[in-house]
């Protein structure tokens, strides 16, 4: 490539190439998918609290769509567990999947070439998920927003030193 100087972003980088310049982007942004998986791995707890406040409110699932439990065995039957809930001192409404705290305490979020995945560890994980769903171990549009805006951006811009 030719050695003649450029403009980088609106200002002249002075005696730098095209070459030059390409070659220092390349090596602040080598490990960066790396560093982005660590970030949000490290900030799983902010996510997860994002994710459990929107079941404790409002009882939906990622796709924003109300929790409702697809082997359910008829309103008497959802009366009656509710009416035992709040008996033993258990919220009843809206469906927040938390009875013992077991699920919802085994929650992590791991990232891997900056897809977000939450998994959860608990016995009860495969019967909830096939109760109400993949949608209760994922993030609406908005709080994928959300991990971006306030995350990944920030976390970035200080790696590449912006």
């Amino acid at each position: 490539m030719a050695n003649i100087p450029i403009e980088f972003f609106g200002g002249k980088i002075a005696g730098d190439t095209l070459d030059n310049v390409i070659y220092d982007l390349t090596q602040k942004t080598r490990g960066l998918d790396k560093f982005i998986d660590s970030t949000i791995e490290k900030n799983g707890g902010f996510i997860l609290q994002k994710l459990k406040l929107r079941l404790w409110n409002k009882g939906i699932g990622g796709d924003g769509l109300k929790l409702i439990n697809s082997e359910s065995k008829g309103k008497k039957w959802r009366q009656k567990y509710a009416m035992w809930k709040k008996r033993m001192g258990y919220r009843s409404s809206p469906v927040n999947l938390r009875l013992t705290g077991a699920f919802w305490d085994s929650m992590k979020v791991f990232s891997r070439k900056g897809i977000v995945t939450i998994k959860a560890s608990d016995e009860k994980t495969p019967l909830l998920i096939r109760k109400f769903g993949e949608n209760i171990l994922t993030l609406t549009d908005e709080e994928q927003l959300w991990v971006v805006r306030t995350i990944v951006e920030p976390a970035v811009t200080e790696f590449l030193g912006l």
